[in-house]
């Protein structure tokens, strides 16, 4: 394993490189959000370097910019927002979208505008926060000013806007929805201000996670004192597809990889 650093899409460019120029391996593991994902995935098409984003949830991973060496892990926008829908609908139809600007956020306002238009909600606000945002009071109290019953979280980290939205007594006229939260943003958040509809495809608790889910679990907890979040998990089931492929294709080429992740199958 050769582990390098992707701060921001110019520096996963950069390091993607290296790995696949000078380091010559065999698959590249990454892409902690959407905008290094579609960086690092343009890199990975003339290199001809498979490549797995282990968080990235904008639709144009496997959209516009899908290419035939680019894999990820979560769901897309769409497919949680669909799912997402009819929760968010018993809260009310009222629907203020609250985002970061960059291409996660942008994908969060498109999918709930268009989304909203086909279930009958209406969207009454729509707010983008520069990417680096930590305190999104001022856009809870612009958001309050629309009287929504939901509002959209399009932010890196769901953590922020609900602590101010229980720091300003918004909890109980407000519900929170997020798309692709992570556990760590909720675990991290004060009980007291913890309410909402989120999307995410695995918990470490499920009854349903197949035996090797659960035998990872279990030595996830006996080694770090504490349960794995769902990012963990992204990373145990990558690297579980990327040794999958390579068993299959009995190669670690490039190609040859490329080949099985996308023709093999297993068994859950």
């Amino acid at each position: 394993l050769i582990w390098l650093d992707e701060s921001n899409p110019q520096v996963s460019v950069q390091n993607f490189t290296k790995l696949a120029d000078s380091e010559n391996v065999s698959a590249v593991l990454g892409g902690s959000n959407s905008a290094n994902t579609l960086a690092m995935g343009a890199t990975a098409t003339p290199r001809q370097v498979p490549f797995i984003s282990i968080n990235a949830s904008a639709r144009e991973v496997t959209g516009k910019n899908c290419n035939p060496f680019m894999f990820r892990m979560p769901g897309s926008i769409p497919a949680y927002a669909r799912a997402m829908a009819p929760h968010m609908l018993e809260a009310g139809k009222r629907w203020h979208i609250l985002s970061v600007s960059y291409a996660f956020g942008e994908d969060i306002i498109a999918t709930f505008t268009d989304l909203a238009k086909t279930v009958g909600a209406t969207i009454v606000g729509v707010d983008r926060a520069p990417v680096a945002t930590t305190d999104f009071s001022s856009f809870v109290l612009k958001a309050r000013a629309t009287n929504p019953n939901v509002v959209i979280s399009g932010a890196p980290n769901v953590h922020p806007i609900l602590k101010q939205i229980h720091e300003l007594g918004l909890g109980n006229s407000m519900t929170v929805a997020g798309p692709a939260v992570s556990d760590t943003d909720l675990w991290a958040a004060e009980p007291d201000s913890l309410n909402g509809i989120y999307g995410k495809p695995w918990y470490f608790n499920d009854p349903n996670n197949s035996p090797e889910e659960q035998a990872f679990t279990k030595k996830f907890i006996e080694s770090e004192g504490r349960p794995p979040s769902d990012r963990v998990f992204y990373g145990w089931l990558s690297m579980h597809l990327l040794a999958s492929a390579i068993e299959h294709a009995k190669s670690a080429d490039r190609l040859a990889i490329t080949k099985a992740l996308t023709s093999m199958t297993l068994s859950d």
